[in-house]
């Protein structure tokens, strides 16, 4: 048995050498002599992968493809991939001390600038296309609203790329059960969706009723930065959606007790009183063009609950 071991071991290494001076000549074949490039291999998203396969593949890359003109390139999130090897090693391990086997150098890409890869997704999911026909007087701007909103809000909550790609695919599938000529609410839908992605446990009380719209406004004020959003137009406009998104026109009186305590109000400087008046000015348009009661309508484009109705 032992001479039988041997044997394989031997047999193994020289598959292996074989295996190499075969890559390597490939590698050798395929560039310009006088021009000499390596061959590269991209393996992306590795921390996505079952813990014991990411190792594995690191370590047979190491093991079969350390040759000449050969280079790996590895795309991960290293913190998810080191947790991914103490699920296997144990938390104990020295994740830097054995990723440095395997790695010569590491770089952090830097995130791109504010709303740059939102372009890129609505390029890629035809997004412009779509809004580019909507000419109606009350429509022309969705495209406009959803790109601001949304360049704002993943700002706002600190998405990952892939979240902000998972926001642009449930935005996708909204369009997708819109008509040209049917409204899309793109600021309140975009908050729904970044909500539902980023939050989904206030998500879930929104569309349960376990809380008020108004609990829902004072939740998202806790928000870094939320407070200075709700200052901007669009961040009027949508606390105009969120406290009417339940309501229906004959609920206008209750609503807008909350803004005419503010505008009435002798605590209030002109600023709160200005934007009290434009959130009330808001809500009135809403009751002629159909914002009110909006979060229904939403979620069924958001769920796809319109696909199964119809």
């Amino acid at each position: 048995m032992t001479k039988e071991q041997l044997e394989k071991y031997e047999n193994s290494k020289k598959s292996i050498k074989s295996f190499r001076e075969a890559i390597s000549q490939l590698a050798s074949s395929t560039t310009d002599p006088d021009n000499p490039k390596p061959l590269v291999f991209i393996i992306d998203e590795l921390d996505r992968c079952r813990p014991n396969f990411a190792i594995e593949i690191l370590e047979k890359a190491k093991h079969f493809f350390n040759v000449d003109n050969i280079v790996f390139v590895l795309g991960a999130d290293k913190k998810q991939l080191g947790s991914s090897i103490k699920a296997v090693y144990g938390e104990g391990l020295n994740v830097n001390g054995y990723l440095r086997r395997f790695m010569d150098f590491d770089y952090v890409l830097p995130p791109p600038d504010k709303g740059l890869f939102v372009k890129a997704l609505f390029k890629k999911y035809s997004f412009n296309e779509y809004f580019s026909k909507k000419n109606a007087r009350n429509l022309q701007y969705e495209g406009e609203q959803s790109l601001k909103m949304f360049s704002e809000l993943f700002e706002l909550y600190g998405l990952t790329l892939r979240e902000q790609e998972h926001c642009c695919s449930l935005l996708s599938l909204s369009i997708r059960t819109t008509p040209e000529n049917y409204k899309l609410f793109p600021v309140f839908l975009c908050f729904l969706i970044v909500l539902k992605v980023k939050s989904p446990d206030l998500y879930k009380e929104l569309i349960t009723d376990e809380i008020s719209v108004f609990e829902l406004l004072e939740r998202f004020k806790t928000q870094p930065g939320a407070s200075d959003l709700l200052l901007t137009n669009y961040g009027t406009a949508l606390e105009a959606y969120i406290v009417t998104c339940k309501s229906q026109s004959h609920s206008y009186d209750e609503i807008s007790k909350k803004y005419q305590e503010v505008i009435g109000s002798g605590s209030s400087n002109e600023e709160e009183k200005r934007r009290a008046k434009n959130i009330l000015e808001i809500i009135r348009d809403f009751d002629w063009n159909g914002g009110i009661g909006s979060l229904g309508y939403l979620l069924k484009k958001i769920e796809i609950v319109s696909r199964f109705e119809a």
